[in-house]
């Protein structure tokens, strides 16, 4: 008679305490998970509420404002972006009117929080309600990588949409994997698809649906990981045509975004956006802003500091992975390290093809070309630190149709040894303590009058004294760059404020000098008419044509002033070259302003017998405000 040496169950009674500690671990982790996300959203509301619109999110909102909601609108591209859901966030925040900032601000709070529990989703599917899980929740939170692409409300336009899709297409598609059931995978590419109507590098997370496939949730070698992939050949079809057929839609309707310019400097871009900017901001940095370009800061970090801060995250992530290897953790530091390496090196060529030959190699030291790289940097943190719950067993449960659902293993224990948590802690105040500094001045850069808010705000509350009428010039390149033309004229940068109309023709004109004040034009005069022939009147138009000589030369884009002195209301015809206006005249003594391109003589003008206007000269030249010296 043998004796089994099995161990006897254990009593229910023993077994609910063990559950009963489960479920408060997990409401404990997910609720703290909660409070950091809303704790973060608090800082970002603050920071967002003192922040303004800035360049390209004046030319979104005047888009919207003059084509309204319709499909066509919500398709157009925008700098080489197709943003559906931007452009209808952009209508939506334009309807206040009055370039009211409350909409866009609560539009940035709103998406921040949605991403920010996305990301407690993701990691929770991922890695199980361990309280590990808090560490990588809290890079993505406190990181001033998002922060650069959060305050400028049009590029967060296009990042936060794809951080929410970016978070629950992971999800969603890790629990495919350790389930097996379809739907979740159809829900991943819903995801996505809402990650694509932002931004296109929304495209880039398949790439990172399939590491994690091959890597974490498959075994073997690379043939055998290859036929768990091929098993999920499903999931794969409805990703592939969803790949397919917005890179169709891509190349069909958006302009290429490769550049045109001088030759990239690939080593100093490397350089500015990896080796200083991506390696500082990861602790906490970078500590230290260029302001050459408020409200847009720059990395200004030292070079030695830069280099140290890559040693010190190569020593505590080996360090991190040793540590793991003797307690017998399994974790995914070959997926990790492909994500970020992968992700990172596509921003560099996509910053090298597309910004860099106009910008030069100095625009890798701005972060929101890197701000999209903090949610991968969560994940891969995740992947390098904790064990993934359930990739033991997914390829069993993707491997055929109709698999039970595999529930995840028991957890295993990965937290850090007593002697080096508080190395851990000390190591964490200190990330941040730089995290907040350098996030915060950041943010105060946006909280002051830069030179784009400062002339904006001036213009309107001129506007609010009266109505006003100025000439549609080009607004100072600090304000607008020129670049951006037609969208730097005042018709379309303060298209949104009903009391300022900005006009290519009228009468006694304003201007906007630097600081966005209203004077009075005057014009700076490259060709100019003699004095008239008629003492007292000049140049008398009646019924009678009347030919005014202009003497000079003039630039391919011209403003014509004609001073006149009238005696009643009346029309004239204006001739410039081949070009012939009706004119209004006013009665009185007034200065009458023209906009022209190209050939603009001889001048012609021609009245009625109803009122007589005497034109005392002629000027061609560019506009300028009255008392800028000639």
């Amino acid at each position: 008679m043998s004796t089994s040496t099995r161990p006897a169950p254990a009593p229910a009674a023993s077994r609910a305490p063990a559950r009963w500690r489960e479920v408060e671990q997990r409401h404990l982790v997910v609720g703290s998970a909660v409070v950091l996300v809303l704790v973060q959203t608090g800082w970002r509301a603050w920071a967002s509420a003192g922040a303004w619109w800035y360049a390209d999110d004046f030319i979104l909102l005047e888009d919207a404002r003059r084509s309204g909601l319709s499909l066509a609108a919500l398709v157009q591209p925008h700098d080489s972006q197709l943003m559906p859901l931007g452009r209808l966030l952009a209508w939506s925040a334009g309807r206040a009117g009055d370039l009211a900032w409350w909409p866009g601000a609560l539009q940035l709070v709103g998406l921040q929080l949605a991403a920010g529990l996305a990301a407690v989703w993701m990691l929770v599917r991922l890695a199980g309600p361990r309280p590990a899980i808090l560490a990588p929740l809290a890079f993505y939170l406190v990181s001033p990588l998002t922060l650069t692409a959060y305050l400028w409300w049009a590029a967060a336009l296009n990042q936060l949409p794809l951080h929410l899709a970016f978070f629950l297409a992971v999800g969603c598609h890790v629990t495919y994997l350790r389930t097996g059931r379809q739907r979740w995978a159809l829900l991943a590419a819903l995801a996505v698809t809402l990650g694509m109507t932002a931004y296109v590098k929304a495209a880039l997370v398949l790439p990172v649906l399939l590491v994690l496939s091959l890597g974490p949730f498959a075994s073997g070698g690379i043939p055998a990981r290859l036929r768990t992939v091929a098993g999920q050949w499903r999931a794969w079809a409805v990703y592939g045509v969803l790949g397919a057929s917005y890179a169709a839609a891509y190349t069909r309707w958006v302009p290429s975004p490769v550049a045109e310019g001088a030759p990239t400097d690939w080593s100093g871009l490397v350089r500015a956006m990896v080796g200083e900017s991506l390696g500082s901001v990861s602790l906490g940095g970078p500590w230290r802003w260029s302001t050459e370009n408020p409200p847009l800061l720059q990395v200004d970090v030292p070079g030695p500091v830069a280099v140290l801060s890559w040693v010190v995250i190569v020593a505590a992530l080996g360090a991190a992975l040793v540590v793991l290897r003797r307690r017998g953790v399994r974790t995914a530091p070959v997926s990790a390290a492909l994500l970020v390496v992968g992700w990172v090196g596509g921003a560099l060529v996509l910053v090298g093809l597309g910004r860099a030959p106009q910008l030069g190699a100095f625009v890798g030291y701005e972060l929101r070309y890197l701000a999209d790289s903090a949610m991968v940097v969560t994940l891969a943190l995740a992947l390098w630190c904790l064990p993934v719950a359930g990739a033991d067993a997914a390829t069993a449960a993707t491997a055929a149709p109709g698999s039970r659902p595999v529930a995840a293993p028991a957890r295993t224990r990965a937290g850090l040894p007593a002697a080096l948590r508080p190395v851990a802690a000390v190591a964490a105040l200190v990330l941040l303590a730089g995290a907040a500094w350098s996030s915060s001045t950041y943010a105060a850069a946006w909280h002051r009058p830069y030179a784009t808010r400062a002339f904006v705000e001036r213009a309107a509350q001129a506007a609010d004294e009266r109505p006003r009428t100025v000439a549609d010039v080009p607004v100072p390149a600090s304000v607008m760059a020129g670049t951006a033309f037609p969208d730097n004229l005042p018709s379309r940068l303060l298209g949104s404020l009903p009391r300022v109309r900005a006009v290519a023709a009228g009468t006694d004109l304003e201007t906007l000098d630097a600081g966005g004040t209203p004077v009075r034009a005057a014009v700076v005069a490259g060709a100019e008419s003699p004095a008239g022939p008629q003492d007292g009147c000049g140049y008398r138009v009646g019924a009678e044509a009347v030919t005014v000589p202009v003497e000079g030369d003039a630039e391919f884009f011209w403003w014509a002033t004609v001073s006149y002195l009238a005696s009643a209301d009346t029309t004239l015809t204006l001739g410039l070259g081949e070009r012939e206006e009706r004119v209004e005249v006013l009665a009185g003594l007034h200065t009458l302003f023209l906009r022209g391109e190209g050939g603009w003589g001889p001048v012609r003008l021609q009245g009625s017998d109803e009122a007589v206007v005497c034109v005392d000269s002629v000027r061609v030249g560019d506009l300028v405000p009255a008392g800028v010296p000639r």
